[in-house]
């Protein structure tokens, strides 16, 4: 934005002299559409209006009639208190320099008698109660456009009924949310919100119930950057396992000549910042899983009776260690992964928290899975693929 050195007034003076030179024109003349647009959305003095609305008016583009379409003007920040405070005005009039209270610019003062009668004429031809019925709608248009610029009409509500909207939202939704508006930063960027964020993060899903900030000087902030944990809500961990068998070719086998057989399966992990996981081993992809697993965390479709295969368990944070337990009708199921580090997620293309080393796998008919004491203990050999993190807005 460039300032200008004019003043407010000599600048009002020329954009209304210069409006007058194009009355005919219902757009961009005195009173058009721009020219109230440009009045009531700045607080300032525009150095480059008459330019603008020349090219306007002559069908000029802003390449070839030289002038351009960026307004520079004085800029300055406008709170609903501070407007109401300067001008004095409960309804919350915005009365631009060169404008009067009511809303109607300002005539330069002429000494000629005539002139003088008219404009008192016109302003006693105005009503009390006109004025106030073109004040109500000026006031909310007011509120509604600083709510706007604020974050939206949402910023309306009171400050208890925010912070207790934004507590329901998951932990990786503090991030966006803090960049919609300043008022909103206030409930995403404070170090009591990422104390509460921490709690919920690391209580639940963690080993040992204790979150220790002094090992990372105090703060909370630091402690949700760098220590290590499961993203929960808004996308789940999906690994994909492909692996070409060899035909075995006898006398009954129809399998033709140069055919490739290839096995794959998708493993996924919807976690829960309670502590469970929704567990599902599947031949599908996750085009067709996923809405599968919004339509269950929404409680609007019985998966099991339709064979999904989608069970519900429990899982434990120990550092970078997640250990996955999940009970089939038929045995128990226990999975050890491991979060990867910076340069392991690097590596392999994953975001930070986003990646999965499988470590282990193994199952149980008991639910015995002590190596020393349970006799139907079987190990499976685990994929080299590790699971990666799939955002979804929908989970």
């Amino acid at each position: 934005m460039g300032c200008t050195s004019s003043s407010p007034a000599a600048a009002a003076s020329a954009a209304a002299s210069a409006a007058e030179e194009t009355d005919d024109e219902e757009d961009y003349g005195r009173g058009g559409f721009f020219y109230r647009t440009l009045l009531r959305r700045f607080q300032g003095d525009f150095d480059n209006y008459v330019q603008v609305r020349r090219d306007h008016a002559g069908g000029l583009t802003p390449r070839e009639g030289g002038g351009h379409e960026h307004i520079h003007c004085s800029l300055v920040p406008v709170d609903a208190s501070l407007v109401r405070g300067r001008l004095g005005d409960e309804d919350g009039r915005v009365a631009v320099e060169g404008e009067g209270a009511n809303g109607e610019e300002e005539e330069e003062e002429d000494h000629d008698d005539d002139d003088d009668d008219e404009d008192e004429d016109s302003s006693s031809s105005i009503s009390g109660d006109e004025i106030e019925g073109a004040a109500a709608p000026a006031s909310d248009e007011v509120d509604h456009l600083l709510a706007s610029e604020r974050g939206g009409l949402p910023c309306l509500l009171p400050d208890d009924v925010l912070d207790r909207v934004f507590s329901h939202l998951d932990v990786h939704s503090y991030a966006a949310a803090a960049l919609v508006s300043p008022h909103w930063r206030s409930f995403t960027r404070t170090e009591h919100v990422y104390r509460t964020v921490c709690r919920r993060a690391y209580l639940n899903q963690s080993k040992r119930k204790a979150l220790h900030p002094h090992r990372f000087g105090g703060s909370y902030r630091t402690m949700l950057e760098r220590r290590p944990r499961v993203r929960t809500g808004g996308g789940l961990y999906a690994l994909k396992y492909a692996k070409v068998k060899k035909i075995q070719r006898d006398m009954w086998t129809e399998i033709p000549v140069g055919a490739i057989l290839e096995s794959v399966y998708y493993r996924y992990m919807y976690f829960h910042e309670s502590g469970r996981v929704l567990y599902n081993l599947t031949a599908s992809p996750p085009t067709e899983v996923l809405p599968r697993f919004a339509r269950i965390l929404a409680g609007t479709e019985e998966e099991r009776d339709r064979g999904s295969g989608c069970v519900w368990g429990r899982y434990e944070v120990r550092k970078r260690d997640v250990t996955v337990w999940a009970s089939h009708p038929w045995h128990d199921v226990r999975m050890e992964l491991r979060i990867m580090d910076d340069d392991e997620a690097k590596s392999n293309h994953c975001g930070k928290n986003c990646g999965m080393a499988f470590v282990r796998h193994a199952s149980s008919a008991s639910g015995d899975f002590d190596e020393w004491t349970s006799r139907d203990l079987v190990e499976y050999e685990v994929p080299s693929e590790p699971f990666r993190y799939l955002p979804d807005r929908r989970l």
